[in-house]
């Protein structure tokens, strides 16, 4: 439940750095992109971001496979922090499950349980925001890079 939300802002902050770019040409193109990207989240994240990659770089034309190597990075990039990520959420939820049961047995069940739920949630935060700065500097090498195909590089 989380992760759209992390997703979201990392696409907010890419939109964000984008919008202070050229208003025309292929940023502008990817900004428009980003725009769809970021109407397509409601519903289905998978196939939104399948449909980005594949509609950014014919926005640079000859320069599409110096885009192509950009999305590349930027999936590189993303993947220890997001497993990082995914792997800290594991093991709140598995303690949260742990604690639960243990909470079936006590006379204040409901109270124990929304404590175990509370502290569970807690713990999922802390694993976004652990990433939350590699992902962010992710997005802004990705934004870096687009630019410098944008400007023939």
């Amino acid at each position: 439940m989380l992760r759209p939300r992390i997703f979201f802002a990392v696409v907010l902050a890419c939109v964000a750095s984008a919008a202070r770019a050229a208003t025309s040409g292929p940023l502008a193109c990817v900004q428009e992109q980003r725009t769809t990207l970021s109407a397509c989240l409601s519903q289905s994240r998978d196939q939104c971001n399948a449909a980005f990659e594949a509609a950014v770089p014919p926005c640079f034309g000859t320069a599409a496979p110096c885009a192509t190597a950009c999305e590349a990075g930027q999936t590189q990039c993303m993947a220890g922090p997001t497993s990082a990520r995914n792997g800290c959420e594991q093991a709140c939820n598995a303690s949260q499950k742990t604690e639960l049961e243990g909470c079936r047995k006590r006379p204040a069940a409901r109270r124990c349980g929304l404590a175990v739920k509370f502290r569970a949630l807690k713990c999922r935060q802390k694993c976004v925001r652990s990433v939350n700065a590699a992902l962010q500097g992710c997005a802004q090498a990705f934004d870096d890079c687009l630019k410098s195909c944008a400007a023939g590089g």
